[in-house]
């Protein structure tokens, strides 16, 4: 039996022991979904159980559990999930085991977390998965961590999902908490850990997405004290068909869930998400102020020895004053915790609900920092004054040096700084975007006076001198080598992948020495023909995450459909609407042979083009006696000077 075989097994069984036992049948229909051996298994040990007059030992279960998944933790070691390896162990959780891992191609340290089996065996949640991933990886705010890439890979018992995102060096929240003296931290810690959650949150809810399971095991804190908040993104994966209490299931992403299922960890429900009900982005709130109830006493606000008694303690009690307990903590700290735990989540944060939170907690911080005797020495009576005015005024002050140093911050790469282009990863499996998505963006960035791009001439003479073929894929790795070859400070990957009938289109900065993320930009299009109009928007982003003043990008971007369009010899205008034409026919040519080609009143400017050489296969082929038609998506405002020839 495998190890997520006996962990189903044990959640199972030990759910099924909380429920009358004319209650246990009915439920064992629904949590084993058809899996006939699984319930006649988990029947086997409620019958010795009722034998026996006595509980099956759980931790009999865990052990079990635990030593297969040791044995299978040493087989993954040292293999390769697409271009990532293998390295360590990390941790195991309810959703699997996260191991270190190497992203072969750009040399940095990533983390794997390898998914449980049982959670991948319905293809419909698999996709529903990589649908709410692919939403939360969108999620750009430092204090969340990044989602890299999520994938399927081969292995001796068939195959695993895997999800590669952020390698963060520190430690959890719990581990923090855990080594605190009477595992209590320090108030202004646990009010700056507690404002970055919510920084964090803030940007997950403006994207309409809720956690749902915040948590001290799901916050990291880096060595230099910046938090990161883990698993957005996994809880759809592992909803459970009848209402229960999983107290393993870690995430959710969405702004709200049905109602009459159960998710979360029991300890950081809220009165809500433990009823079953349908929740939304107020819950993360709650779970939030659990949270710091816990940093700050030492202790959660709700306990029971069984996870039924902790439910029943959120839904019934109400936590002790944390004064009682911490007598430094203040009256605002007070404040802000109850209103956070509020039963009633009308009664909690509302409006902005994260960002509400998050104003209060930086206030309480500046408050905190203004009256610590360390900061400040013995002053007179009208000096004392004028610093309660300063400490009123300060947020004011603070958001004005904030919006100073964002539109004044050093950019991360400057007009001297050359980059490099690498071909785009194609996982559509279209060859219409083979080759042409590159093009297309290096005609967008070229408008721009402050980037640089690498010749691509250099770059097949660099290949040549690296014993490679002139004509080979330049992919992120071996883009990589080539700038460290030329000291080039960066280099640019892109990819398209499917979603649906969708495309999702994804750029991304890589500081070539240390491979680290300088810029990630991440956008979706609907149809094929929006793909060329979606990528320049999300080049133009990324032009301003690099450093390009918001000046220099209004004056110099025009939309790829709109480049030269007064001009109509511009090859650049030229070749972005073959490549837009290339698309339109594609997408809608339902079978026979097709011949492409576009006029101009000035056709010798074809020639400097290089139309011919992108064309698919069966299309360069010119006709002697050209039929015409009208380009789709002419417009008065940027007129299409081409025809198209079918």
């Amino acid at each position: 039996m495998t190890p997520e075989r006996y962990q189903q097994v044990g959640q199972i069984y030990l759910a099924a022991l909380e429920l009358e036992s004319d209650q246990r049948a009915a439920y064992l229909v629904e949590a084993c979904v058809g899996d006939e051996a699984l319930r006649q298994e988990i029947e086997s040990l409620l019958e010795y159980q009722a034998r026996s007059g006595g509980l099956i030992d759980q931790p009999i279960l865990e052990n079990a559990a635990q030593a297969l998944a040791d044995a299978t933790a040493t087989k993954v070691i040292g293999q390769n999930f697409g271009h990532y390896r293998i390295l360590s162990l990390l941790g195991k959780g309810g959703m699997g085991e996260v191991y270190l891992g190497k992203d072969t191609r750009l040399g940095r340290k990533v983390a794997i977390k390898l998914l449980p089996a049982r959670f991948t065996t319905d293809a419909g949640r698999v996709r529903r998965f990589a649908q709410e991933a692919r939403a939360a990886s969108a999620l750009n705010h430092p204090n969340i961590i990044t989602i890299y890439e999520i994938g399927e890979a081969a292995t001796e018992n068939g195959s695993a999902h895997y999800i590669v995102i952020e390698y963060v060096e520190g430690e959890t929240l719990r581990q923090r908490m855990t080594n605190a003296p009477h595992n209590r931290m320090k108030v202004a810690e646990a009010v700056d850990v507690a404002a970055q959650v919510a920084a964090a949150l803030t940007a997950a809810h403006e994207a309409a997405i809720a956690h749902r399971d915040i948590k001290p095991e799901n916050v990291m804190i880096r060595r230099d004290g910046y938090v990161k908040v883990l698993d957005f993104g996994l809880a759809k994966l592992i909803e459970p068909t009848a209402p229960g209490v999983d107290t393993q299931v870690p995430t959710a992403p969405g702004a709200s869930t049905e109602a009459g299922i159960v998710i979360g960890t029991p300890r950081y429900m809220s009165p809500e998400q433990a009823r079953g009900e349908k929740v939304d982005i107020r819950t993360d709130i709650f779970s939030l102020g659990v949270m710091l109830y816990e940093m700050v006493a030492g202790r959660a606000p709700f306990e029971g020895a069984t996870p039924s008694e902790t439910i029943a303690s959120i839904l019934r009690d109400e936590p002790a004053p944390l004064i009682r307990q911490v007598p430094e903590a203040s009256p605002e700290l007070e404040r802000i915790v109850c209103r956070a735990l509020a039963k009633d989540r009308a009664e909690r944060y509302q409006h902005q609900p994260a960002k509400d939170l998050l104003n209060d907690l930086n206030l309480l911080k500046q408050e905190m920092l203004i009256a610590d005797p360390k900061n400040r020495k013995p002053q007179a009576a009208g000096r004392i004054r004028r610093i309660h005015i300063l400490s009123a005024l300060a947020p004011l002050l603070l958001s004005a040096i904030a919006v100073w140093f964002y539109f004044n911050r050093p950019p991360v790469l400057t007009s001297k700084d050359a980059i490099l282009l690498a071909d785009f990863e194609n996982k559509t499996g279209d060859a219409v975007f083979d080759g042409t998505l590159k093009q297309a963006l290096e005609i967008q960035l070229q408008q721009s006076p402050f980037l640089n791009i690498f010749p691509e001439a250099q770059i097949r003479q660099t290949l040549r001198l690296m014993n490679r073929p002139t004509d080979a894929r330049v992919t992120a790795e071996i883009a990589r080598e080539i700038c460290q070859r030329h000291d080039l400070k960066a280099l640019i990957a892109g990819s398209i992948a499917p979603l649906g009938s969708h495309y999702v289109i994804t750029l991304e900065a890589i500081n070539s020495q240390s491979g680290e993320s300088l810029s990630r930009e991440q956008i979706e299009a609907e149809s094929k023909e929006q793909v060329l109009r979606r990528l320049s928007q999300a080049a133009t982003q990324l032009r301003e995450e690099l450093g390009e003043s918001l000046s220099s990008i209004q004056r110099f971007d025009r939309p790829t459909e709109c480049i030269d369009h007064r001009k109509a010899t511009s090859p650049a205008g030229l070749y972005l609407h073959t490549l837009e034409a290339i698309f339109l026919t594609s997408s809608s040519a339902s079978g026979g042979s097709h011949r492409l080609l576009f006029v101009t009143s000035n056709a010798a400017s074809i020639s400097s083009a290089p139309i011919g050489r992108m064309l698919p296969a069966g299309r360069q082929n010119w006709p002697s006696t050209p039929r015409t038609t009208s380009l789709p998506g002419s417009s008065a405002n940027c007129p299409n000077p081409l025809s198209m020839i079918v």
